[in-house]
């Protein structure tokens, strides 16, 4: 029985050093392709740094001293830009940014990037309040066509987002005047 388990093993290695000998290993019957760990390894270091300059702009937003608020803000903007080298059309990568301009007071900037991130993801659920913020907060310098895409996505998303958009309507008069103007609720 021994014997016989000893030439079954031989056997099976010396197939199988032939067949690796032979070239065979390499057909496409044997394989699914060449494994590209360097796309994997981006997506995930885009996923990273946009993460980083999430975090940041969470520090940023908390800081009390100008200064700190600044370096946060510059952070932010540095790790977006990183996302941003890794996947261009990433919109959360270009709402990040958008934040990290508007913290620094670059408002053009900041205005450039919104339009990008909306451009590159206009219904991507998860920048719905963060983007109507953004909207909000820069509402004198949104053209007509974007007040009325505001609008609309602000009545969109009434539905599933009301606590969010009561908080919302509370931050300013401006935030209060389109939500309450938009949704036809005077109670907000």
């Amino acid at each position: 029985m021994c014997s016989r388990l000893m030439l079954f093993y031989a056997a099976g290695a010396l197939a199988f050093s032939v067949f690796a000998i032979s070239g065979l290993a390499n057909a496409p019957l044997w394989t699914t392709g060449p494994v590209r760990p360097f796309e994997a390894t981006a997506f995930d270091r885009a996923r990273h740094e946009l993460s980083l300059a999430e975090e940041a702009l969470r520090g940023a937003a908390l800081a009390k001293n100008a200064k700190v608020r600044t370096a946060y803000a510059e952070e932010a903007l540095a790790r977006a830009d990183e996302s941003l080298a890794l996947r261009p059309i990433n919109p959360h990568a270009w709402h990040a940014r958008a934040l990290a301009n508007e913290a620094l007071g670059h408002g053009e900037f900041a205005l450039a990037d919104y339009r990008t991130s909306v451009l590159n993801g206009p219904f991507e659920q998860t920048l719905a309040i963060s983007r109507l913020d953004f909207a909000l907060r820069n509402w004198a310098a949104l053209s007509a066509e974007e007040r009325d895409d505001t609008r609309a996505q602000l009545s969109s998303i009434w539905p599933r987002h009301r606590a969010d958009l009561r908080g919302l309507s509370r931050r300013s008069a401006i935030h209060a005047a389109v939500v309450r103007s938009t949704l036809s609720d005077p109670s907000l």
